[in-house]
């Protein structure tokens, strides 16, 4: 089932796709008692995604397709990061441990979103590993009322620091819809990707087409996710 989710999403037109493992640390799976486990979560959701993009490529060779190994917040609840009952040396081993698994499977690329310690146990993964290390891709959460991270940073401060990880793309989550797009704009980037659906907005389609598709005639927008 989840390989097959995967190739619709391709065969839909993505070119990236995520894997499923955004709660996938030892902290976020603690409840349901399967710490043993991440790591092969990790591994066989890398690989059932890359055997989706495997097969869609080979249908579409002159497009090809990329698994993003998805790394997400381990707290319960992202606007309330105390909820999450652990320090940032233990969220960073376990992020490290999600990496591990990730990448044996054989994802091209990392998607970091929201979890500054997700970027910290990157660097630390890759050095301690020697391995090459993979491509960046970053998010942080807007809220839309303020223009600010959950951290409070704004965006361009968010922006100024998410840079110097060198990410081939620095993103935006909004959680209500595309009429919160007009942020973004505070950094043109070149390298700008939006995620609008985080799970609490009703817009269909047509709206959502006319509410940002002046984004990457203007040079704002080059990925969505």
């Amino acid at each position: 089932m989840v390989k097959g989710i995967h190739e619709q999403y391709f065969l839909a037109g993505s070119d990236i796709c995520q894997t499923i493992t955004f709660n996938s640390t030892t902290i976020s799976q603690g409840k349901f008692k399967m710490q043993a486990v991440v790591y092969e979560m990790n591994k066989v959701g890398a690989e059932l995604a890359k055997k989706a993009a495997a097969e869609v490529t080979k249908k579409e060779p002159h497009r090809p397709r990329f698994v993003a190994g998805a790394v997400g917040p381990a707290s319960p609840s992202v606007e309330d990061p105390s909820s999450c009952n652990v320090n940032f040396d233990e969220l960073v081993e376990a992020y490290k441990q999600q990496l591990s698994g990730l990448v044996d499977g054989g994802v091209d690329l990392l998607m970091i979103e929201t979890c500054a310690a997700g970027l910290v146990a990157v660097e630390q993964y890759f050095q301690e590993t020697k391995q090459e290390r993979l491509p960046l891709m970053l998010s942080a959460t807007v809220d839309c009322s303020s223009g600010r991270t959950l951290s409070g940073e704004s965006i361009a401060e968010f922006y100024d620091r998410a840079r110097q990880a060198k990410p081939f793309s620095i993103g935006i989550k909004f959680a209500v819809g595309a009429e919160c797009a007009d942020h973004i704009k505070d950094v043109n980037t070149g390298c700008g990707h939006m995620c609008f659906n985080a799970g609490g907005y009703e817009e269909r389609p047509a709206l959502f087409y006319t509410n940002i598709s002046d984004f990457p005639l203007d040079g704002i927008l080059n990925l969505m996710t």
